[in-house]
C-alpha cells in the first residue's frame, strides 16, 4: 500500500525551488530568469508553445542539464550540478516526453529496477510501499509479466509513472503524460495523477500541450514563452491573462488555419 494524505514520503513536507534560472545554448537563451516553486501535495502545471523552454526547465530541475545562472534546490539543498542519478536519489522522479522504458524487461522488472534503488538509498521514504502495491495502484497487475514494449501506449505511460514512484520521490516531474492519448485516456490519467498526489503526498510538476487537461488537473499554472515566464497563478486567473491569450490565440493566425489542438486550446481558454 501507499501512504495516504497530502504529505511527502515519510510524512515530511518538502519544497522545490527554482530561483532565477537561465540556460543558453550558444547565443540562444532557452531559459531566461525563470523562477517557480512547488510544495508537497501540489500539482503545478507548466505550459507554453513548442520551443518555450518547458522540457529544458525539467531537464535543469532533474540535473540532466547544468544551469548557467540561478539555482535549483530541494529544501535548501542544491540539485543543480548533482547529475541525474544523484538528483533522483535526493528525491526527484520524472517521466519523459518520449517514453523511456526498458522495453525488453517485463512491467514488474521495470518497477523492480527503481524499487531496488530506493531500498538501497531511500528506504525510510518507502514506508509500506511495495512493487505489488504500485502495480495495483497504477492498474498494471494483470500486465506485470508482459514486456514493456508490448503494452498499449496508455499503459506504457502509467508504467513510467509507476517506475518513477518506485523511487519514492518527493517531487514528480511529468513531461507530456497525456501526449497521444484520446479523451477517455486523458480523463483516466487525470484521476491517476490526483491519486498519486493524494496517496503519496509528493509534489507534481506537469507539462502538457492539452490545456483542458492542464486546467483540470493543476491547481497553479506557469506559462512560458520564448524561455521566459509570462504568467502564473490559478487556472481561472491564467486563462484570462492577455499575454496568455495572445500566445495561444492572437499569434496563431485565423481560426481556420489552426491545428485541431490549437483550436481545442483556444476553446479551453474561453471555457474555463
Amino acid at each position: 500500500m501507499l501512504p495516504i494524505g497530502r504529505r511527502s514520503w515519510g510524512g515530511v513536507m518538502a519544497r522545490l525551488d527554482v530561483e532565477r534560472v537561465s540556460k543558453h545554448f550558444g547565443g540562444v537563451y532557452a531559459l531566461r530568469d525563470v523562477s517557480l516553486h512547488c510544495e508537497s501535495g501540489e500539482i503545478v502545471g507548466l505550459i507554453g508553445p513548442n520551443g518555450a523552454g518547458k522540457t529544458t526547465l525539467l531537464n535543469v530541475v532533474s540535473a540532466a542539464l547544468p544551469v548557467d545562472q540561478g539555482s535549483v534546490t530541494l529544501d535548501g539543498k542544491r540539485l543543480d550540478g548533482t547529475g541525474p542519478r544523484n538528483c533522483a536519489l535526493m528525491g526527484i522522479g520524472r517521466t519523459f516526453q518520449n517514453i523511456r522504458l526498458f522495453g525488453r524487461l517485463t512491467v514488474r522488472q521495470n518497477i523492480d529496477v527503481a524499487y531496488s534503488t530506493a531500498l538501497a538509498h531511500r528506504r525510510a521514504r518507502l514506508k509500506d510501499t511495495t512493487v505489488d502495491g504500485l502495480l495495483e495502484f497504477m492498474s498494471l497487475s494483470a500486465a506485470q509479466h508482459r514486456r514493456a514494449r508490448e503494452l498499449p501506449y496508455g499503459q506504457q505511460r502509467r508504467l513510467e509513472i509507476a517506475r518513477a514512484l518506485a523511487l519514492a520521490p518527493d517531487f514528480l516531474l511529468l513531461d507530456e503524460p497525456a501526449a497521444g492519448m484520446n479523451e477517455a485516456e486523458s480523463e483516466r490519467l487525470i484521476g491517476s495523477i490526483r491519486a498519486v498526489r493524494d496517496r503519496s503526498g509528493c509534489g507534481i510538476i506537469v507539462i502538457d500541450h492539452d490545456l483542458r487537461f492542464i486546467m483540470t488537473v493543476c491547481e497553479r499554472i506557469h506559462v512560458m514563452h520564448m524561455g521566459e515566464l509570462i504568467a502564473h497563478g490559478p487556472p481561472e486567473i491564467v486563462q484570462k491573462d492577455p499575454r496568455v491569450i495572445e500566445v495561444y490565440i492572437g499569434g496563431r493566425g485565423r481560426a481556420k488555419d489552426r491545428t485541431r489542438k490549437e483550436a481545442s486550446n483556444a476553446e479551453a481558454l474561453a471555457a474555463h
